[in-house]
């Protein structure tokens, strides 16, 4: 009950914030919608390639230093702050050991989808919109739903700049992408990045193998 609450709390303080591009954990907000948006985005432009990010183990390596930091700039309530805290350092019980871990969110708690949105609020959306998308000779959109991602880019050779980007909060990268498939002109290719330097490895795979039809 208390988690719910503060919940509601500091959604009416961030919804304010949050980016178009985001519909995971939101109110009146779906995956269905997330799907509709990326379909429109596709099918008005000229086409594109589409890159799919999924952030490694995100919601068991949040960190939680960096969490509270960008909680303080805009909760100003010491209560809800050290209510956060008190969750966030609660533990895990595995096979009657209780673990006490300095990254993650609550297991099963209500307010962990808010609390991954607030950090990828800061870290992956402002980080795209701000940062990368300046940077891309052509049209450049996000669509995020939790911690999976599309990015769609209209020119072939913003692919790599965007997909070796790295979001950074501090002096480390936030989180390393664990993969991401490129679907482009005349087949898909296959992206992970490797390595603390972000490079990015490709492979083409013929369409046939995933089975496309156009609709």
């Amino acid at each position: 009950m208390l988690q719910r609450a503060v919940s509601m709390i500091l959604g009416a303080v961030y919804e304010q914030d949050f980016k178009d591009c985001s519909y995971g954990f939101r109110p009146g907000r779906s995956a269905h919608q997330a799907l509709q948006a990326l379909w429109e985005g596709l099918m008005k432009g000229p086409g594109g390639w589409v890159l799919e990010l999924d952030i490694e183990d995100f919601f068991g390596s949040l960190d939680h230093q960096r969490l509270r930091a960008i909680l303080r700039r805009r909760v100003r309530d010491g209560v809800l702050l050290r209510l956060i805290g008190k969750w966030l350092r609660a533990g895990v019980m595995e096979e009657g050991n209780l673990t006490h871990l300095d990254t993650g969110t609550p297991q099963g708690g209500v307010i962990s989808p808010l609390l991954a949105n607030v950090y990828l609020h800061e870290v992956l959306d402002e980080w795209f919109c701000d940062v990368v998308r300046p940077r891309m000779r052509g049209m450049a959109r996000m669509v995020r739903y939790a911690d999976d991602a599309v990015l769609v880019f209209a020119r072939e050779e913003d692919v790599p700049r965007g997909g070796m980007a790295r979001s950074t909060f501090g002096s480390r990268p936030s989180h390393r992408v664990a993969f991401a498939r490129c679907a482009c002109p005349g087949g898909l290719r296959m992206a992970s990045s490797l390595g603390s330097a972000g490079t990015t490895r490709s492979r083409r795979w013929p369409r046939s193998r995933f089975n496309l039809r156009s609709s």
